[in-house]
């Protein structure tokens, strides 16, 4: 029997709603199972609070037993001799407490601009004992101002699941922070720093000067290329700010995976998006013998 073009479209949508139910279904069976992300780097032990479904799936998605380890163990090993370190777009903690557990004496600074995650934020860090975490809330860019958004949380659960909590016209407002007054506040510059913002990495880097000049900068910068044009910016953009600086920029090969390589870039043309790059004027085998 052939179908009529409405019966595929029907077809087609059933198919499609069927799909997504099962989808919900499994993903909510994983999330009942597992209420907390467990990771062991190089004997540094770390437990993250998985019992709401944001921090769940935010962990689970990777398909090995760490996030982003070849990045957490550059952290780990530099933080001991680092002076502070800045997490900017802290999320859910995990290189805070990394950072912290590796040295439990260094200064932490984290900047998230999304309060909604705060509870889980501060969660993570109790359950590790990573103690005087500085948070700073505030969206990261070249003027100071104001940014409505909607809050990770119910943007994620209203893609994911059909939760109740799930409010999609909620919006909130958030004040713009730039680097270089956070740090204008403080002793000195941070000299060891994670940057994950999400299409806002030219705004940010416009105003912080005082960061990039930082001689022994050691920064793992992850760059969203589809979102930065949607910004009507560019990696060379990006590019040009660092190069301006005198910094040096690597790939960090496979970073989400079990790599950990690195190559020096002579641009950024032809990264994939979302790749995680190390800038620095220091010889990483310094750093990292």
């Amino acid at each position: 029997m052939r179908l009529t073009l409405p019966q595929k479209v029907s077809a087609l949508v059933r198919g499609w709603r069927y799909r997504q139910e099962l989808r919900h279904l499994l993903v909510r069976r994983f999330w009942q199972q597992h209420e907390s992300f467990d990771v062991n780097i190089d004997g540094l032990r770390a437990s993250f609070d998985t019992s709401d479904f944001y921090s769940n799936f935010s962990f689970y998605m990777t398909e090995h037993e760490e996030v982003e380890p070849p990045v957490a163990r550059m952290i780990a090993q530099a933080a001991p001799t680092a002076r502070s370190f800045f997490d900017i777009g802290a999320n859910l903690g995990y290189f805070s407490v990394i950072a912290g557990l590796a040295a439990p004496s260094l200064r932490i600074d984290a900047l998230e601009m999304d309060r909604s995650i705060y509870p889980m934020l501060r969660r993570n860090l109790e359950r590790n004992g990573v103690k005087g975490v500085t948070l700073h809330e505030g969206a990261v860019g070249e003027t100071a101002g104001t940014l409505r958004f909607q809050p990770h949380l119910y943007s994620f659960l209203a893609k994911c699941a059909p939760e109740d909590a799930v409010v999609p016209e909620l919006e909130i407002d958030v004040p713009i922070i730039r680097i270089d007054d956070v740090i204008a506040k403080l002793p000195k510059p941070p000299d060891l720093v994670k940057m994950d913002v999400d299409g806002a990495e030219v705004d940010a880097l416009r105003a912080a000067d005082t960061m990039l000049s930082t001689p022994d900068l050691v920064m793992f910068l992850e760059l969203h290329s589809p979102l930065l044009e949607a910004r009507g910016q560019s990696l060379g953009d990006v590019w040009e700010i660092l190069a301006r600086h005198g910094l040096a920029s690597y790939q960090i090969t496979d970073h989400r995976s079990h790599g950990g390589g690195l190559r020096k870039l002579e641009s950024f043309n032809g990264l994939p998006t979302n790749d995680m790059v190390l800038v620095t004027r220091r010889d990483p085998a310094e750093i990292w013998p």
